[in-house]
């Protein structure tokens, strides 16, 4: 089954925030380049604590579209309307004749 790149990419940056979240502390347990100890220096806590904020921020963004396509989907079906329709109430109705037509117009 094909996905559309709507689903695609939410996936791929889930995916990207869940290798650094379980990368960085592998790396930093097996890293030889800095003492975190001495000089309180962690790339890579800061890295996952970025990622873990970007993810965050991400689910409260898709949390709150959700609520608004529900809010949207209980709404009054005449306010979320086609563009069609819009059109077609904006244009006036046709006159209703009251009486019968002139002498010269009836067949």
């Amino acid at each position: 089954m094909l996905h559309s790149g709507a689903v695609r990419v939410p996936r791929l940056i889930g995916a990207v925030i869940l290798t650094v979240c379980l990368g960085a502390p592998l790396v930093e347990a097996f890293d030889r380049w800095d003492d975190t100890l001495h000089d309180g220096n962690d790339t890579e806590a800061n890295l996952v604590i970025a990622a873990l904020c970007v993810g965050f921020a991400l689910s409260v963004v898709g949390a709150v579209v959700a609520w608004i396509r529900l809010l949207s989907s209980r709404s009054n079906p005449g306010v979320a309307c086609s563009t069609r329709a819009a059109v077609a109430r904006m244009m006036p109705a046709p006159p209703i004749p009251t009486s019968s037509p002139p002498l010269a117009l009836r067949i």
